[in-house]
């Protein structure tokens, strides 16, 4: 970051991302994001922008069909309200792209460096449940590899927008 300003939630994050170890830390571009691969599994996106006072974490779960029918997207919005499932995580979905995703968002102030590295942990593992989770509601638990396979356009497209601060 080096065109403007950081913040000093911004640089908290920077830190805990680069004591995250070799080849897997980074710190937050121009734009407070900063995009990791967790054990080759997930793409994370995290970012911390100018002003705010927390810090957010975000993944592409699946591309979701064109022809999904109205039941199963209120299925999907309804795991939002299940906070004993989601462990205060948010679905979200780009209807530009026609992804599923999930975020979550805690305050830097109630964060050091081992419960950011426990956020980023449990959320790649609850981001990987709830993906199973899907699967089975969508596709009967066959469909997920194949809807992986399919999304790797949409991981280039956060890859970049990472890179180049776009809104993913």
């Amino acid at each position: 970051m080096t065109t403007k300003q950081i913040t000093q939630e911004q640089a908290l994050v920077n830190s805990w991302l680069s004591s995250l170890g070799a080849g897997q830390g980074g710190v937050l571009n121009d734009q407070g994001i900063c995009f990791l691969v967790a054990d080759n599994e997930i793409g994370l996106i995290i970012s911390s922008s100018s002003g705010s006072q927390q810090v957010s974490v975000s993944t592409h779960l699946l591309n979701l069909p064109i022809s999904l029918s109205p039941r199963l997207y209120e299925e999907l919005l309804a795991l939002n309200l299940d906070l004993k499932f989601n462990k205060g995580t948010c679905l979200f979905f780009d209807k530009k792209m026609r992804v599923l995703g999930l975020l979550v968002s805690r305050d830097v102030a109630t964060l050091d460096n081992v419960s950011f590295r426990n956020l980023l942990d449990n959320f790649k593992e609850k981001a990987l449940e709830i993906k199973v989770f899907i699967d089975d509601l969508l596709y009967g638990g066959t469909g997920l590899a194949h809807a992986a396979h399919q999304a790797d356009g949409y991981q280039q497209h956060l890859g970049h927008a990472a890179r180049s601060g776009e809104q993913a």
